[in-house]
């Protein structure tokens, strides 16, 4: 009986250590961050170009810092959140599951940090996408992930300081 009850422990504790790591692993895998080598103006002006030449449209910035600010709030740094959107894209998975409009539109956030840099996160819409698996996995792990990525890749490919 020892044995079993040492195996069954055994398997326990592997399976807490195993579920803390992917706990860890999922952090760092959710949020894809980029240095961009402009100031936050320039990158958001920048990223919004690339948004419409790829074939998307920006519903608009929202400038975090000055809406806290509002509210007696300083984040001693510039954030701001670029939405964008294809609603072809929208409509597919939507049509799909309409629960998933809780990520909807995409967003890059810019922002500073404490290192003085201006960095561009977003999610990683390519691994929530492939979680998800069957038309989303299609569209948000693949086409809309893909297209992200050369977006943000152009930023720093084709716009250098």
């Amino acid at each position: 009986m020892d044995g079993v009850l040492g195996m069954g422990v055994a398997f326990l504790l592997g399976m807490v250590v195993t579920a803390g790591l992917m706990v860890i692993v999922m952090r760092r895998m959710m949020v894809v961050e980029m240095r961009s080598p402009h100031d936050v103006p320039t990158t958001l002006a920048l990223l919004q170009q690339e948004v419409q030449s790829a074939g998307w449209t920006s519903p608009g910035t929202w400038d975090l810092s000055a809406a806290a600010t509002k509210h007696g709030v300083a984040f001693g740094r510039e954030v701001t959140n670029l939405s964008l959107c294809k609603a072809h894209y929208a409509k597919r998975v939507l049509d799909q599951k309409p629960e998933m409009s809780v990520m909807m539109p995409c967003t890059f956030s810019v922002y500073t940090k404490g290192d003085g840099q201006t960095y561009v996160a977003k999610l990683n819409t390519g691994m929530m996408g492939r979680m998800m698996g069957g038309e989303i996995a299609k569209v948000m792990g693949g086409h809309v992930a893909r297209e992200e990525e050369r977006m943000l890749a152009s930023l720093t490919a084709t716009h250098t300081t």
